[in-house]
């Protein structure tokens, strides 16, 4: 997207930081300080993490709210415990279980050469969303990993490991403990990885000041955080008060990643993070019918989408079985201002995933050919109230479930009564799991990890 050289006040925002002094040659390591803001810098609302104003940054990346290419979903991490220090372990999400986080090697290059001075534990949580439908893995080869705006496309750098990665995602995470008045043992966090990691420790009245600042794309560096530095230790004027430590990590190097990291905290408790993606972000378009005969009931319905107003983004498409399983071949992008056509069974339904709000469309069925069928659409927003129910075709707005039913009625003999009644069976569920991976808006072309 021709923001590899984007700059910020002499540093490089999406490459390793080699602009100023204290950064690769020196204490920074390539790092670029002071991207969010160091007070209340998370805002309460949504949960993100607050960029310092003249940062061209991506709006919600982080917690609630939408952001482009953004897909969310929820996740655990499991830490080791001795006394009351706390180590990563492993990581748990849609894709699996990673293990052996506490255990660091040397990756060793597709040509076979060891890299004896960099030291990692893989951190790769989303790998195995390959096997589950999801984003497809790369770095190796001329796999591609972004069609800008003007269609130009670029190709991932090669991984550290010479293997395929899930690159580009990121988390937020967050633990609560509680400092008695009479505490005097350590207060420890320390971290060590690639590459943004920003970390605030949270009073109890939600006041929120940075104490970890490790941003932009660069190798693994570590940070160690006291916090008594924060706090205070002088417990004569000190009362037993609740903190909360809450982390935000991304992964943009696309090259190597590694994320470590041990706290020593007492009364530590976890604490749920919120991280939604808004309805808007997911088009479903479901099929009903109602026949009874078999040819209709194994028929596919084909239908046209058309976008208005997207510029140069290209969405995907994905069908799915009434067992919610995506079914593979099935797929098709639609993009600019242009349309698209896919097929539908019934009980079948399309998403469109990463689907932003101020993008308007519409859906029509294509039904010559179809004797005796009534068409009906009936569209529910995401709490299932009913917004549109007609018998024609609507250009309809956004955050909606739209379901199409076609009722076919037959004229019985004579002798018989009236054909078979039609209605409209109701609407949908828009389901979208809570997460764990983000594509920034500027994406950094060129420097590995």
């Amino acid at each position: 997207m021709g923001l590899g050289d984007e700059t910020w006040s002499g540093n490089k925002l999406n490459m390793t930081n080699k602009a100023v002094t204290g950064s690769e040659d020196g204490s920074g390591k390539g790092c670029t300080f002071g991207l969010v803001e160091r007070y209340n810098g998370i805002d309460p609302a949504t949960g993100n993490v607050k960029f310092v104003g003249s940062v061209n940054a991506p709006e919600n990346l982080f917690g609630s709210g939408s952001a482009i290419g953004k897909t969310a979903y929820e996740g655990d991490l499991y830490f080791r415990r001795e006394g009351d220090t706390y180590t990563l372990v492993s990581a748990e999400n849609y894709a699996g279980t990673l293990s052996n986080l506490d255990t660091f090697s040397h990756p060793t290059s597709e040509a076979g050469k060891e890299y004896t001075t960099i030291w990692t534990n893989n951190f790769w949580p989303m790998d195995n969303g390959n096997e589950a439908g999801k984003d497809a893995l790369s770095g190796r080869g001329t796999n591609v990993y972004h069609v800008g705006a003007s269609g130009n496309a670029a190709g991932y750098p090669p991984s550290d490991d010479g293997q395929m990665h899930n690159n580009y995602f990121g988390m937020r995470f967050a633990v609560q403990f509680r400092v008695p008045k009479d505490y005097i043992g350590p207060l420890e966090y320390f971290f060590y990885g690639d590459d943004d990691m920003w970390v605030y420790l949270v009073d109890s009245a939600g006041n929120s000041q940075l104490v970890c600042d490790i941003g932009g794309v660069h190798s693994s560096v570590g940070e160690y955080v006291n916090l008594w530095d924060y706090i205070g230790q002088d417990s004569s004027n000190r009362e037993t008060k609740d903190y909360q430590l809450v982390f935000f990590y991304t992964e943009r190097g696309a090259s190597g990643s590694t994320c470590w990291m041990q706290y020593t905290l007492p009364n530590i408790a976890n604490v749920p993070v919120n991280i939604t993606v808004p309805n808007d972000q997911t088009l479903k378009v479901e099929k009903l019918v109602e026949s009874s005969q078999e040819a209709d009931l194994e028929r596919e319905y084909s239908f046209t989408i058309t976008l208005k107003g997207s510029g140069g983004m290209t969405y995907q498409g994905s069908i799915f079985d009434a067992n919610d399983n995506e079914i593979e071949g099935k797929e098709f992008l639609v993009s600019g201002n242009g349309e698209a056509d896919f097929q539908l069974k019934t009980g079948q339904y399309m998403k469109l995933l990463n689907f932003p709000g101020d993008i308007g469309y519409e859906i029509r069925e294509n039904t010559e050919g179809l004797a005796n069928c009534h068409v009906s659409i009936l569209v529910k927003d995401s709490l299932g109230n009913k917004v549109i129910e007609g018998d024609t075709l609507k250009d309809i707005g956004t955050d909606k479930v739209v379901t199409f039913t076609n009722a076919f009625y037959f004229e019985l003999p004579s002798t018989g009564g009236r054909g078979i009644p039609w209605h409209t069976l109701g609407g949908g569920l828009l389901l979208v799991a809570g997460c764990l991976w983000y594509r920034k808006k500027p994406v950094r072309e060129g420097a590995a990890d």
